[in-house]
């Protein structure tokens, strides 16, 4: 199984195709046969935020809030860089509306951004429930709503973004936690947003995928 794990993994690729640009990168989804650009891949100005002092040091409840201010202005430079030739066109297609959501027994209360295309069906929708990255720790769900618009028009769903809370201050698993009571809420009340129960996802990026893996435990 492992030996064959590098070719599985190479016939997987093969359907995309990736070309670097600057300062993007554009990947050929062969479904469609469009290119689509993914700005924090390779972008040699992430490279150099990996590379900031807030990005070496140690997260503490002390210094948190710098690092958060550091990333957000950082995250939101590249994607004001990159609107109009990446994010306009979606983001005119969707409009966004935000849903306040208490979780764990009142404990909190988080925001969840929904994301759809305008003028689609009313019912019966796909649905993504998205987690942000930015290491359990960082960025937000508001900052990642342009990602969403492209979700949501490319594969004509219905795209939540949750802001699930983060450490230091709020641990594993109560962030994954508040992840898993959105997608109650939503599955809840799918048709009250338009959306088909039976077709709820989530996924997310970076430490995203970890929430979201999480939930699904």
């Amino acid at each position: 199984m492992v030996d064959n794990a590098p070719k599985l993994l190479e016939a997987q690729l093969k359907d995309l195709l990736v070309l670097k640009s600057t300062p993007s990168i554009f990947v050929k989804r062969e479904l469609k046969g469009e290119m689509h650009p993914i700005t924090h891949l390779r972008d040699e100005r992430f490279q150099k935020m990996m590379e900031t002092e807030p990005a070496k040091m140690q997260i503490t409840k002390e210094n948190i809030a710098k690092v958060r201010e550091t990333f957000h202005q950082q995250y939101k430079e590249l994607f004001d860089s990159n609107w109009e030739s990446c994010y306009k066109e979606y983001a005119d297609k969707c409009e966004v509306t935000t849903i306040e959501l208490p979780v764990q027994n009142g404990e909190a209360t988080i925001k969840v951004f929904m994301v759809k295309p305008k003028g689609q069906a009313k019912e019966n929708q796909a649905c993504l429930v998205f987690a942000h990255g930015g290491g359990a720790c960082t960025l937000d769900a508001e900052l990642c709503i342009p990602e969403c618009t492209r979700y949501a028009v490319d594969w004509d769903c219905v795209c939540f973004s949750v802001d699930y809370r983060k450490g230091p201050e709020v641990l594993a698993p109560r962030n994954q936690l508040d992840f898993v009571e959105a997608i109650e809420h939503i599955h809840q009340h799918a048709d009250s947003y338009g959306i088909d129960s039976n077709k709820i996802c989530s996924g997310g990026f970076s430490a995203g995928a970890w929430i979201s893996m999480g939930a699904m435990i």
